[in-house]
């Protein structure tokens, strides 16, 4: 998998994480869409406050966690993860 190293700059790890972010919405939006619609269908929805959408967004693109998730959302866009 190709990434940034540790000397990347900045502008290099802005592309790198909004390519994953690109991929990762590509798989889960219609999956969101499907959800929500059912979500919509049994009544009021609650969105997420802003400190949760905080919270969330607080992920390291070089984690453990996100590398393997990069790796899952790779496979499923028909893209090649070799390392």
């Amino acid at each position: 998998m190709r990434q940034p190293s540790s000397v990347s700059t900045r502008e290099s790890r802005t592309n790198w994480t909004t390519r994953m972010e690109a991929v990762k919405a590509a798989i889960y939006l219609p999956e969101n869409a499907r959800v929500l619609m059912q979500a919509m269908q049994m009544g009021k929805v609650i969105p997420l406050t802003q400190g949760e959408v905080e919270i969330r967004s607080r992920v390291d693109p070089d984690s453990p966690q996100m590398q393997r998730a990069w790796e899952y959302w790779s496979r499923r866009a028909g893209m090649a993860t070799g390392g």
